[in-house]
């Protein structure tokens, strides 16, 4: 026969879990977020070639920042480390974690060359033929 009282099962067990939960939130610090009051920006952008100006409108609130440029909308989510565009023109959207736009830069990231995986060049003097012309080492 069980104890009712024990932390293992019955109501006891339910009333100390949730004591538990409780004091364990209670404890945890809550956790930091980008904006922690709402924060509206305005940016104008001049062209100075076709005269016109186009205005984007960001609105920054806890782990979110979304920018709106016309039509299209994007929301940078750093909580759920996500990119959502939405297209309203088109009647589009499209979601994109983090970790995707990383490997995706990655991929297009400049290589190497050979000689610069080759190691630090050595800086030569000038050299000159007898008749003073420059000659390349």
């Amino acid at each position: 026969m069980r104890d009712p009282s024990c932390v293992a099962g019955g109501v006891g067990g339910k009333v100390a879990l949730v004591a538990a939960f409780l004091v364990a939130a209670v404890a945890l610090p809550a956790p930091a977020v980008l904006f922690p009051e709402p924060l509206h920006l305005v940016r104008e952008i001049e062209d100075p070639i076709s005269g016109t100006t186009v205005r984007i409108h960001e609105y920054c609130a806890g782990d979110r920042i979304v920018t709106v440029n016309g039509s299209l909308v994007v929301i940078a989510d750093y909580g759920r480390q996500e990119l959502t565009e939405v297209d309203r023109n088109a009647g589009t959207f499209s979601i994109t974690s983090f970790a995707d736009l990383a490997r995706a830069g990655a991929a297009f990231a400049p290589r190497e060359t050979a000689v610069s995986a080759a190691g630090e060049g050595r800086i030569l003097a000038p050299a000159r033929s007898p008749d003073g012309r420059h000659i390349e080492r």
